[in-house]
């Protein structure tokens, strides 16, 4: 394999949602936890006893591999006498008398 020098990036993360938000969004939300399996609280019933943000790292990687493989091998071709020459895709190849 080929010694290949590949560029380190650093990359910061910077969150979208701050604690304070998180934590209105809770407490706007809390009550409504309860509504399908109790009656619903009282906001003021309902304490919040952490709350913590958690941050996961993901890489979405992209790529494209091509890879020409010739090999030099001989391939006949049997042809009545009357032919002249073969084309095979873009190429044409004279018959060898």
């Amino acid at each position: 394999m080929s010694n290949t020098e590949y560029k380190i990036r650093t990359v910061v993360l910077r969150p979208i949602l701050d604690p304070d938000d998180a934590q209105q969004i809770v407490e706007n939300r809390k009550t409504s936890l309860f509504r399908s399996m109790l009656q619903k609280p009282k906001k003021t019933e309902v304490h919040i006893h952490s709350l913590k943000l958690s941050y996961e790292a993901f890489l979405i990687l992209s790529g494209k591999y091509n890879a020409n493989f010739y090999r030099k091998t001989v391939h006949t071709i049997n042809v009545e006498p009357i032919v002249r020459e073969i084309i095979v895709g873009d190429n044409v190849f004279p018959i060898k008398k």
